[in-house]
């Protein structure tokens, strides 16, 4: 006598769907231990490029070579340190983070970050060149006050602000 339902079908779909959910958390795994060890390297880099950032904004005339053949990511590290730096240093420290981020040429990238296509990326953008406060930034954030984003508007008007120019 045959069987009148058979559970090939299903037991293949709960095999298939099982499989699915071991494959996401064997990625879900390894995308939190690369997390981790990128974690572990900012926290062992960060005190030598901040040391580094102290040393050539300190120096008289800004001395930005110790800092330019670093790699992508420790450069993306000493771009948060001088916008952390930026946010509470005001003055001629002030003009030397400036001057530092626009010889690493980070000032570019926010001015071309500015005409991007997302919104939040341009408001991001904005915000960074406020917090540094370069008089080069002043057309770039002029035209970023009529943006049709209300956030990258905002953040031009705080930006103009924090330039202080007329």
């Amino acid at each position: 006598m045959a069987p009148v339902i058979t559970l090939d079908p299903l037991s293949n779909a709960v095999l298939g769907s099982s499989a699915a959910v071991m494959a996401l958390a064997a990625f879900l795994l390894i995308r939190r231990g690369f997390a981790l060890l990128r974690g572990a390297r900012v926290s062992r880099r960060e005190p030598l490029l901040t040391r580094l950032v102290y040393d050539a904004v300190q120096s008289s005339p800004v001395d930005p070579q110790p800092l330019i053949q670093l790699s992508r990511s420790d450069r993306k590290l000493v771009r948060s340190i001088l916008l952390r730096l930026a946010l509470d240093l005001r003055g001629d420290t002030g003009e030397a983070i400036s001057e530092l981020y626009q010889h690493l040429g980070f000032l570019q990238q926010d001015l071309s970050r500015i005409r991007a296509r997302r919104g939040s990326t341009r408001a991001n953008a904005a915000a960074d060149l406020g917090l540094i406060r370069p008089p080069q930034a002043v057309p770039a954030l002029m035209k970023a006050l009529t943006d049709g984003d209300v956030l990258v508007s905002q953040a031009a008007v705080w930006s103009l602000g924090q330039v202080g120019t007329p």
